[in-house]
């Protein structure tokens, strides 16, 4: 993350359980990032166990912040939940 510029810096990609390169080098480079969200994530990566500058954003606390936390885990604990708040169905 690139906190100060409001960007996201792609330079691997995580598949199988192991992080690696990108796919291909146009892959790799920077998505910018709104302001709130760049807030909100600073804020939750300075709560978390694992927030040195290169640990995953939301890392999983069972493999102890040596993984990122699996997709189906972070909508089942965190996304789901937090959808009613948000004005929206829980399907």
């Amino acid at each position: 993350m690139l906190w100060e510029e409001a960007k996201i810096a792609i330079t691997k990609r995580w598949s199988r359980g192991k992080d690696g390169p990108t796919k291909t080098r146009k892959a790799e480079g920077h998505v910018p990032l709104h302001p709130v969200l760049a807030c909100q994530l600073m804020e939750w990566h300075a709560q978390t166990p694992y927030a040195k500058a290169m640990d995953f954003i939301f890392p999983s606390l069972k493999a102890e912040g040596r993984v990122p936390l699996s997709p189906a885990v972070f909508d089942a604990d965190h996304l789901r939940p937090a959808a009613p708040e948000g004005g929206r169905p829980n399907s």
